[in-house]
């Protein structure tokens, strides 16, 4: 379980910031769909190493989607913020 988290976080922050420093990010949309796509192969990579079926299996899938909205939202929201520095750096 968490390798399939810590595997989402790394690959989202290796295709979202530019930067190794973090202080630069790709557009929005990039953030979205990398977010989705990233999503579904940790869950995928979850259910394939996975022992077990039914409800329990579904707890684990529900706890690792929350995990993942909660590193999503870090991520989003420091891009966010870049997005607003650039914004009033131009002003």
């Amino acid at each position: 379980m968490q390798d399939s988290i810590a595997n989402y976080e790394k690959e989202l922050k290796a295709s979202v910031f530019l930067n190794p420093k973090n202080t630069d990010c790709q557009n929005y949309n990039v953030l979205k769909s990398s977010h989705k796509k990233l999503r579904e192969e940790s869950l995928q990579y979850f259910r394939d190493k996975a022992v077990g079926q039914g409800t329990e299996l579904k707890q684990f899938e529900a706890k690792i989607a929350e995990e993942i909205q909660k590193k999503y939202f870090f991520v989003k929201t420091k891009c966010l913020e870049i997005y607003e520095q650039k914004c009033n750096e131009l002003i």
